[in-house]
């Protein structure tokens, strides 16, 4: 694996930004969703150790996410950084590059983002839904 600074991964994440929404998919400008971004711009800067094999169990997920399941991965791929307070990310601790798990619900985690910045605000790059495509906005704790 490789070492790559916050601006290295941010900007690997912008690359991202338009590409359509499509869940339990991964690839740059033809189809994401936000485990798919999570992935691709780890696989694209070789900077997770992720294989097919370790894929595997988590690779058939629903589109109402489970929270278990995505601990059960996040925990596996990634290395947890931030401070929680009543299973609560603080985001004060956030930076830009560092993946996100956010919740819509109360107690219920299932949504991945990479923290981004611009003008000194913090930003989420993410593939939404909502909007049909991997984006970029502001964001803060609610």
């Amino acid at each position: 694996m490789q070492h790559h600074s916050a601006t290295e991964i941010v900007a690997e994440a912008r690359t991202w930004i338009g590409t359509p929404y499509v869940h339990q998919h991964g690839l740059r400008g033809v189809a994401v969703d936000c485990v798919g971004l999570i992935l691709g711009v780890g696989r694209a800067l070789e900077i997770m150790d992720w294989s097919a094999e370790k894929w595997a169990p988590f690779r058939a997920y629903g589109r109402t996410p489970n929270p278990d399941r995505m601990r059960k991965g996040m925990e596996l791929f990634l290395t947890q950084i931030a401070r929680k307070t009543n299973s609560i990310a603080v985001f004060a601790d956030a930076k830009p590059g560092m993946v996100v798990w956010l919740q819509w619900r109360e107690g219920l985690p299932m949504h991945l983002g990479i923290v981004g910045e611009f003008k000194g605000r913090l930003t989420l790059i993410h593939a939404y839904q909502g909007l049909d495509r991997c984006t970029e906005h502001g964001f803060t704790d609610p």
